[in-house]
């Protein structure tokens, strides 16, 4: 199973050690895992199973995103991640991700994704899915039965409408 991360390893907001610290336990269960991280290394050492890609462009984003199966997102409080949406939109992922913001209205608990609030729940959630080749079937195919069709126009009327409702308080 392959799952992906988007984003600066070296950005703290991000948590990627939480990441990194999940799959690392998930593998201790799991030998036949893979993450790959597209964005810079920063300080985290070569290990097995985690590919670097640094800085790729958006052409070699879009060919990754369709070999993998999962994202993860387990950012602290930034809760509309465009890397997020086009793991989702584009690449028909399930998300495994923190409940923040716009997080809360792009997942469906237990049908496109889980939501996490630690390394060792990730952990659980990255082994249930490469165990449990079903779960993962029927969410990837909840995923793309979802009918979004990936464009940044529709991205960017969601992510407006979602800081209107913020801003006036709406639900």
């Amino acid at each position: 199973m392959k799952l992906i991360f988007c984003g600066r390893t070296s950005d703290k907001v991000k948590r990627f050690s939480w990441i990194l610290k999940g799959f690392r336990l998930a593998r201790e269960k799991v030998q036949n895992i893979e993450l790959l991280v597209l964005g810079p290394r920063g300080c985290f050492p070569e290990e097995e199973g985690v590919r670097y890609l640094g800085d790729v462009s958006a052409y070699k984003v879009a060919e990754e995103l369709s070999h993998a199966h999962v994202q993860i997102n387990s950012s602290y409080y930034e809760g509309s991640s465009l890397a997020l949406a086009e793991g989702i939109f584009q690449g028909g992922l399930i998300t495994l991700a923190t409940r923040r913001g716009g997080n809360l209205e792009m997942i469906e608990e237990g049908k496109t994704g889980f939501f996490f609030e630690s390394p060792v729940e990730l952990a659980i959630y990255i082994v249930r899915l490469a165990k449990d080749r079903a779960l993962r079937t029927k969410m990837l195919e909840n995923v793309n039965g979802k009918g979004w069709k990936w464009s940044w126009e529709k991205v960017v009327d969601e992510v407006l409408d979602f800081s209107s409702k913020i801003r006036t308080g709406e639900e």
